[in-house]
């Protein structure tokens, strides 16, 4: 069964607070990013696979999607062409802790957002999920575009 929450879900819109569903991702895993969230007012919804994202977006619009990437490869690439069609589709930050130059290389050809690092570093789950989330409300969903804005 899914667990889709481990908070009730906000009083306001996705585009008006940073939310984020974790697809796959360890309970260690999960554990470091409800610490990081707790100290805000960021919300996170938690399913185990794929499957249950697919299930959970189609009446939960919302920003950012983090994805394991050791889950089943196929899992993530899946997920972004089964998002892709939607209205306002979240973005996909993968998360691994063989975060190299291919991986990231890789991400982005697949049409993903960007790639964070594990062991979780607060202040860079901060900086890409908050960036990734205002890409999202604004329409800007290349890290490059928003780059060139923000110079």
């Amino acid at each position: 069964m899914a667990e889709f929450a481990r908070r009730k879900p906000p009083r306001r819109h996705a585009d008006e607070v940073v939310t984020v569903l974790a697809v796959g991702l360890d309970e260690a895993d999960r554990k470091d990013l409800r610490r990081i969230f707790d100290s805000s007012n960021w919300v996170m919804y938690e399913v185990e696979n794929c499957e249950e994202a697919l299930g959970f977006l189609k009446s939960n619009p919302l920003g950012v999607i983090v994805c394991e990437y050791r889950m089943d490869r196929a899992c993530w690439h899946n997920l972004l062409q089964e998002i892709s069609p939607l209205e306002k589709p979240p973005l996909m930050v993968v998360t691994s802790r063989r975060a190299d130059d291919s991986l990231w290389a890789e991400v982005l050809n697949m049409g993903g957002y960007d790639v964070l690092a594990q062991p979780y570093d607060k202040s860079e789950v901060v900086r890409v999920l908050s960036l990734a989330w205002l890409h999202w409300k604004t329409g800007l969903t290349q890290p490059g575009v928003m780059a060139a804005y923000a110079s």
